[in-house]
Protein backbone atom coordinates (compact mmCIF):
# COMPACT_ATOMS: atom_id res chain seq x y z
CA UNK A 1 0.00 0.00 0.00
CA UNK A 2 1.37 3.39 -0.96
CA UNK A 3 1.79 5.21 2.31
CA UNK A 4 0.18 8.63 2.50
CA UNK A 5 0.98 9.19 6.18
CA UNK A 6 3.94 11.39 5.36
CA UNK A 7 1.78 14.45 5.27
CA UNK A 8 2.37 18.14 5.27
CA UNK A 9 5.94 18.31 6.63
CA UNK A 10 7.27 15.48 4.51
CA UNK A 11 5.66 16.91 1.42
CA UNK A 12 6.56 20.50 2.25
CA UNK A 13 10.16 19.56 2.99
CA UNK A 14 10.42 17.35 -0.07
CA UNK A 15 8.94 20.00 -2.36
CA UNK A 16 11.10 22.77 -0.91
CA UNK A 17 14.17 20.59 -1.14
CA UNK A 18 13.32 19.41 -4.66
CA UNK A 19 12.75 22.96 -5.87
CA UNK A 20 15.96 24.29 -4.34
CA UNK A 21 18.26 21.37 -5.08
CA UNK A 22 18.50 21.53 -8.85
CA UNK A 23 18.37 17.75 -8.96
CA UNK A 24 16.96 16.45 -12.22
CA UNK A 25 15.71 13.10 -13.42
CA UNK A 26 19.08 11.67 -14.41
CA UNK A 27 18.57 8.23 -12.85
CA UNK A 28 18.53 6.62 -9.45
CA UNK A 29 21.15 6.68 -6.75
CA UNK A 30 23.26 3.58 -6.39
CA UNK A 31 26.19 2.67 -4.18
CA UNK A 32 29.48 3.77 -5.74
CA UNK A 33 32.76 2.01 -6.32
CA UNK A 34 34.91 1.68 -3.21
CA UNK A 35 37.60 3.73 -4.97
CA UNK A 36 35.44 6.89 -5.23
CA UNK A 37 36.32 9.42 -2.50
CA UNK A 38 33.86 9.69 0.35
CA UNK A 39 33.50 10.91 3.89
CA UNK A 40 31.82 8.97 6.68
CA UNK A 41 29.80 10.56 9.45
CA UNK A 42 28.92 8.81 12.67
CA UNK A 43 30.41 5.35 13.04
CA UNK A 44 31.58 3.73 9.81
CA UNK A 45 28.96 1.57 8.12
CA UNK A 46 29.57 -1.96 9.40
CA UNK A 47 30.69 -4.64 6.98
CA UNK A 48 27.90 -6.78 8.44
CA UNK A 49 25.23 -4.16 7.65
CA UNK A 50 22.38 -5.21 5.37
CA UNK A 51 22.70 -4.69 1.62
CA UNK A 52 21.73 -1.15 0.54
CA UNK A 53 18.11 -0.57 -0.39
CA UNK A 54 16.96 2.31 -2.56
CA UNK A 55 14.86 5.17 -1.26
CA UNK A 56 12.25 4.18 -3.87
CA UNK A 57 11.88 0.71 -2.34
CA UNK A 58 11.46 2.19 1.14
CA UNK A 59 8.93 4.80 0.01
CA UNK A 60 6.92 2.27 -1.99
CA UNK A 61 6.65 -0.18 0.93
CA UNK A 62 7.68 1.56 4.18
CA UNK A 63 6.00 -1.02 6.41
CA UNK A 64 8.55 -3.62 5.27
CA UNK A 65 11.43 -1.51 6.61
CA UNK A 66 10.10 0.40 9.64
CA UNK A 67 11.69 -0.91 12.83
CA UNK A 68 14.50 -2.64 10.96
CA UNK A 69 18.14 -1.80 10.43
CA UNK A 70 18.55 -0.59 6.86
CA UNK A 71 21.23 0.89 4.64
CA UNK A 72 19.52 3.50 2.47
CA UNK A 73 20.91 4.39 -0.94
CA UNK A 74 19.91 7.72 -2.42
CA UNK A 75 20.76 11.33 -3.06
CA UNK A 76 21.35 13.89 -0.33
CA UNK A 77 18.63 16.41 -0.97
CA UNK A 78 19.49 18.94 1.69
CA UNK A 79 21.51 19.45 4.85
CA UNK A 80 20.67 21.40 7.99
CA UNK A 81 22.16 24.80 7.28
CA UNK A 82 22.58 25.73 10.95
CA UNK A 83 24.41 22.73 12.42
CA UNK A 84 24.63 20.00 9.80
CA UNK A 85 22.84 17.70 12.24
CA UNK A 86 20.38 16.28 9.68
CA UNK A 87 20.11 15.62 6.01
CA UNK A 88 17.30 14.45 3.83
CA UNK A 89 17.77 11.62 1.38
CA UNK A 90 15.60 11.04 -1.64
CA UNK A 91 15.80 9.90 -5.20
CA UNK A 92 15.81 11.58 -8.55
CA UNK A 93 12.39 10.11 -9.34
CA UNK A 94 10.36 10.68 -6.15
CA UNK A 95 9.43 13.84 -4.29
CA UNK A 96 9.36 12.18 -0.86
CA UNK A 97 12.39 12.08 1.39
CA UNK A 98 13.69 10.38 4.55
CA UNK A 99 15.12 12.53 7.35
CA UNK A 100 18.54 11.26 8.45
CA UNK A 101 19.05 12.75 11.93
CA UNK A 102 22.30 12.81 13.87
CA UNK A 103 22.58 13.61 17.55
CA UNK A 104 23.98 17.10 17.73
CA UNK A 105 26.34 18.54 18.27
CA UNK A 106 28.94 15.79 18.24
CA UNK A 107 32.30 16.70 16.75
CA UNK A 108 32.89 14.86 13.50
CA UNK A 109 29.23 13.88 13.02
CA UNK A 110 28.09 17.05 11.30
CA UNK A 111 27.29 16.87 7.59
CA UNK A 112 28.79 19.67 5.45
CA UNK A 113 26.39 21.73 3.31
CA UNK A 114 28.18 20.70 0.09
CA UNK A 115 26.93 17.13 0.60
CA UNK A 116 23.63 18.21 -1.04
CA UNK A 117 23.19 16.63 -4.46
CA UNK A 118 25.65 13.83 -3.80
CA UNK A 119 25.08 10.09 -3.64
CA UNK A 120 25.02 8.66 -0.13
CA UNK A 121 24.45 5.59 1.97
CA UNK A 122 22.97 5.91 5.46
CA UNK A 123 22.65 3.05 7.95
CA UNK A 124 20.42 2.89 11.01
CA UNK A 125 17.02 1.80 12.23
CA UNK A 126 14.19 3.28 10.18
CA UNK A 127 11.32 4.69 12.22
CA UNK A 128 8.01 6.35 11.55
CA UNK A 129 7.98 9.22 14.03
CA UNK A 130 5.49 11.88 14.95
CA UNK A 131 6.94 15.29 15.67
CA UNK A 132 5.05 18.16 17.18
CA UNK A 133 4.15 21.23 15.17
CA UNK A 134 6.91 23.35 16.70
CA UNK A 135 9.66 20.89 15.81
CA UNK A 136 8.20 20.35 12.33
CA UNK A 137 8.26 24.11 11.78
CA UNK A 138 11.82 24.25 13.14
CA UNK A 139 12.96 21.64 10.60
CA UNK A 140 11.23 23.50 7.79
CA UNK A 141 12.79 26.80 8.88
CA UNK A 142 16.26 25.21 9.05
CA UNK A 143 15.62 23.94 5.54
CA UNK A 144 14.92 27.44 4.24
CA UNK A 145 11.15 27.15 3.89
CA UNK A 146 9.28 30.39 3.31
CA UNK A 147 7.07 31.84 6.06
CA UNK A 148 4.05 30.79 3.96
CA UNK A 149 5.29 27.17 3.78
CA UNK A 150 5.98 27.15 7.51
CA UNK A 151 2.48 28.52 8.24
CA UNK A 152 0.99 25.53 6.39
CA UNK A 153 2.47 23.13 8.95
CA UNK A 154 -0.32 22.57 11.44
CA UNK A 155 -0.43 19.92 14.14
CA UNK A 156 1.74 16.84 14.62
CA UNK A 157 3.52 15.50 11.55
CA UNK A 158 4.57 11.94 10.69
CA UNK A 159 7.80 11.31 8.84
CA UNK A 160 10.25 8.55 8.05
CA UNK A 161 13.31 9.05 10.22
CA UNK A 162 16.69 7.32 10.34
CA UNK A 163 18.05 8.29 13.77
CA UNK A 164 21.69 8.49 14.92
CA UNK A 165 22.87 6.77 11.76
CA UNK A 166 26.09 6.07 10.00
CA UNK A 167 26.40 7.88 6.70
CA UNK A 168 28.79 7.78 3.77
CA UNK A 169 28.64 10.66 1.31
CA UNK A 170 30.42 10.10 -2.00
CA UNK A 171 32.34 12.81 -3.79
CA UNK A 172 33.58 14.46 -0.61
CA UNK A 173 37.32 13.96 -0.75
CA UNK A 174 38.30 16.42 1.95
CA UNK A 175 37.83 16.55 5.67
CA UNK A 176 34.43 18.01 6.54
CA UNK A 177 34.40 21.45 8.06
CA UNK A 178 32.36 21.55 11.23
CA UNK A 179 29.67 24.16 11.09
CA UNK A 180 29.42 26.85 13.74
CA UNK A 181 26.09 26.90 15.50
CA UNK A 182 24.12 30.12 15.32
CA UNK A 183 23.26 31.71 18.67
Amino acid sequence: MRNHRFTTLSLALALAIWASSGIGCAGTATPRQATEPYQEFGDPIAETAPQPVSIEAVMNEPEAYIGNEVVLSGTVRDVCQKRGCWMTMGSDTMGEAVIVKFTCPIDGYLIPPDAAGRTALAAGVLELVEVNEGYARHLAEDNGATPEEIAQIVGPQEMLWLGAPSARVYGLDRAPELLTASP
